[in-house]
């Protein structure tokens, strides 16, 4: 039985070899450029016009719908190969040459993310990377194959992020932990980040947003959305991505938030954190849908930026611990709600003492503490 995946070769009792070229030869080429380079080319079948470098003759065949190298001492012994292929017999064993598969950054990326940043369950044990191995892809070394990117490559990468050097950095850590594992399945010999020169990101002290700030933000922020998530964040001392992820463990019921133990900083506390109704109305809700991990960042930076005022988005986990402490909330309670294991943390850190003043966010806290009488 003749190898049906061979269509544009009649197979006929064929015992001369050099016949079955001269077969080849007198059929259909593609173009007279490919002549000049193939000795056989059809469709399925092809033979290199001259031996390689090392003596020994190529040939290509489709097979399974892949391209497959085969390789003969001779032209007499390729042709052969290919004559027997032809006829429906099996080729030699270890013949053919495996063509790795050569992945592209993006596509490893994704393999990296689905094989070992993604739990039995489905969650990422970090979803910000999502959004990261997005941006990765649309860059030029993101197209590249694996084995052909330089560190040069993802230094020229990387620099247009100078002004943002935490991005810059979480990036990079990306970029390395991949490659790492890139090197360790043997898909590249070196990883291409130990030639990348980047200083790593200390993040300075979080302020804390004033009562008077608080009231510049709110009268500054131009986006619906956005003022939603302020206030969200502002009021629940909720990380960015938890905070927008924890929209699905809200108990309307009982006014209370339940973040997804996993997506907590501290697994060990249990957070439940309250919420007076009118933070969350369902035109807010339907808002609070609509904002991204990403999309808060870079509308919040430059709202800073112009407002000048030194804080980031995560300063509105410190205005909550110092606002709830301000009202009067309990140390532990405090600590409770933001999750941390030591009430230094709590104290020390994220919480300040606001100025005698009014605001918005602060008279909420006010009506909160009333409401649950602690």
């Amino acid at each position: 039985m003749t190898n049906p995946q061979i269509t544009e070769l009649e197979i006929i009792d064929i015992h001369n070899t050099e016949y079955l070229l001269s077969v080849f030869n007198n059929s259909k080429q593609t173009n007279e450029q490919e002549k000049k380079f193939m000795l056989i080319n059809m469709k399925g079948v092809s033979i290199d016009r001259k031996p390689r470098k090392d003596g020994r003759w190529q040939a290509r065949l489709l097979i399974d719908g892949k391209n497959r190298s085969v390789y003969g001492k001779s032209k007499a012994e390729i042709t052969k190969i290919i004559y027997d292929y032809i006829k429906g017999k099996p080729l030699p064993v270890g013949i053919i040459k495996k063509e790795s598969f050569r992945y592209t950054l993006g596509e490893w990326l994704d393999k990296f993310r689905s094989t070992y940043k993604t739990k039995k369950d489905g969650t990422r044990s970090n979803p910000q990377n999502d959004e990261y191995i997005k941006t990765i892809k649309t860059w030029d070394i993101g197209k590249m194959p694996l084995d052909k990117i330089k560190g040069v490559d993802i230094q020229e990468a990387l620099r247009e992020y100078e002004d943002r050097l935490n991005t810059r950095w979480k990036y990079f850590i990306l970029l390395k932990s991949a490659l790492k594992m890139a090197s360790g399945n043997g898909l590249i010999k070196l990883n291409p980040c130990d030639a990348v020169i980047i200083e790593k990101y200390k993040a300075d002290s979080y302020n804390v947003i004033s009562v008077a700030d608080q009231n510049r933000i709110l009268k500054a922020i131009d986006v619906p959305k956005y003022l939603a998530a302020f206030w969200y964040f502002s009021c629940t001392g909720l990380r960015l991505d938890t905070a927008i992820k924890s929209l699905d463990d809200i108990d309307f019921e009982k006014c209370i938030i339940r973040p997804s133990k996993k997506d907590t900083a501290t697994k060990k506390h249990s957070v439940q954190i309250p919420f007076l109704s009118e933070l969350l109305t369902d035109e807010r809700l339907a808002l609070l849908k609509q904002v991204t991990t990403a999309g808060a960042e870079i509308y919040f930076r430059k709202l800073f930026k112009q407002l000048n005022i030194d804080v980031v988005i995560h300063s509105c986990r410190k205005t909550f611990a110092s606002c709830a402490y301000h009202v009067g909330f309990k140390e532990k309670q405090i600590q409770a709600w933001l999750g941390h294991s030591t009430i230094a943390m709590t104290m020390d850190t994220y919480t300040h003492i606001l100025e005698n003043e009014t605001s918005p966010i602060l008279d909420y806290f006010k009506r909160l503490k009333e409401k649950l009488g602690l």
